[in-house]
């Protein structure tokens, strides 16, 4: 069969969530991934029997729904605190959970807890970057306090450019900068027992190794998808679970609106090229906390290792997993893997343009829908959360002309525009 309601593009968190949500209808559905297996950025390597995580490695109480998952297929958790230790020019200046008596990082980081006690209204107008300057914090306190809880959340140094209360909340929750510092959890075999979990449990429909090279209208209410293998199936409606720069290549572009392409384009360009290796050839430090960021005049990385992620009670060999932004900056003895792939920057204009672009999909209807955590704020839990909603779009979606909503979205934008203008 290769004629369906829908097709879900991407096996990742949130194309498994879709599919999720499909199963429970009525309508027929294929999943189609380009990888030997799914999961997408959800993975989990077996080192010599002990499980390790290099892409989703924790997550905390505000993950309800994945944590609901968790529960009702009775994985088992394991919990840790997020430590962890900052190495500068092979120097370590900083650590949260013993962060130096009496220095002007930790009186800094005292008087972050104490400002952000409560949040301003007018703190959503302004970016992190104008939150830190308007209240003077120290250049020290960012580069060696903030920017590595920063990288820790995004992976990226360019979150300073993100709403300041979407930083201080999730700053709050998940990495603090002192104090009590949160309770994460991981599973016990590696967070891919989620998704497999869900795979088997509703026995979903998922064509691995179809790589998708084009998505095309043909009419009205029907769309073609063809895959590399030569393969083409048909749908009502596709829903496309995969990053924008993957949708900015198989998209033919004539079946969408001005307005969606101009949001694809907007996402892909801002997208940041990221690379992984797992190997075995140590850290600059010894450290017993969770994550080492290093840092120096060239760039930064980020590690982890097999014994501070506590997935394996014995580990026979010390493994670790190194991330940076630029390549020249990670490990090159020791590699056991190598990974690559594009991360969302989304600073605060990325997130308001998403925001119209969910307006227009919900009034224009048309049988496009995005999933995925570029399309809300990055992460997995929100991911998660985007697969089902696009389905719930799509069930309920309007035939309603879109010209007059999005002239009133880049009113809104202008706007926008606007009023940080005059701030």
């Amino acid at each position: 069969m290769t004629d369906y309601d829908y097709v879900v593009i991407g096996a990742g968190i949130s194309g498994i969530a879709a599919a999720e949500a499909l199963h429970r209808g009525s309508s027929s559905y294929v999943v189609l991934e380009k990888e030997d297996h799914a999961g997408g950025h959800v993975i989990t390597r077996s080192i010599d029997g002990c499980a390790m995580d290099v892409g989703f490695i924790f997550g905390n109480s505000n993950y309800t729904s994945i944590l609901s998952k968790v529960k009702q297929y009775g994985l088992e958790k394991k919990e840790h605190i997020l430590s962890y230790t900052v190495i500068h020019n092979g120097e370590k200046v900083y650590s949260n959970t013993s962060p130096p008596p009496n220095s002007n990082l930790t009186a800094e980081a005292l008087r972050f807890e104490e400002l952000t006690r409560s949040i301003q209204q007018w703190w959503w107008l302004i970016t992190f970057q104008t939150f830190c300057n308007y209240y003077g914090f120290d250049k020290d306190f960012r580069r060696f306090v903030l920017e590595p809880s920063l990288n820790i959340l995004f992976i990226t140094a360019n979150s300073f450019k993100k709403p300041a209360v979407m930083v201080i909340n999730l700053l709050k929750t998940f990495t603090r900068v002192i104090g009590k510092l949160p309770v994460l959890w991981s599973l016990k075999h590696g967070n891919i027992g989620i998704i497999n979990a869900i795979v088997a449990d509703k026995q979903l429909p998922i064509k691995l190794n179809h790589e998708v090279v084009l998505v095309v209208r043909q009419s009205s209410g029907c769309w073609r998808v063809r895959c590399r293998n030569n393969l083409n199936y048909t749908c009502r409606k596709v829903i496309l679970a995969c990053g924008p720069r993957t949708i900015q290549e198989i998209l033919h572009k004539p079946s969408t609106s001005f307005l969606q392409r101009w949001m694809i384009d907007w996402a892909a360009r801002n997208t940041r090229r990221c690379h992984g290796v797992l190997h075995t050839s140590g850290l600059a430090a010894d450290t017993t906390d969770m994550y080492c960021f290093q840092s120096d005049d060239r760039g930064w990385t980020l590690s982890s290792s097999i014994e501070q992620q506590g997935l394996c009670d014995d580990p026979p060999r010390p493994m670790f997993f190194t991330i940076s932004d630029d390549i020249t900056m990670l490990p090159t003895e020791g590699v056991v893997e190598r990974f690559a792939w594009y991360h969302p920057v989304q600073d605060r204009w990325d997130l308001l343009l998403l925001m119209v672009m969910k307006i227009t999909q919900w009034v224009e209807g048309g049988g496009l829908y995005f999933a995925g955590a570029w399309t809300s704020c990055v992460g997995h839990e929100y991911a998660y959360v985007s697969g089902r909603t696009a389905v719930e779009r799509a069930l309920r979606s309007s035939k309603w002309p879109v010209g007059l909503f999005a002239s009133l979205c880049l009113c809104v934008l202008v706007g926008v525009v606007l009023w940080e203008t005059r701030c």
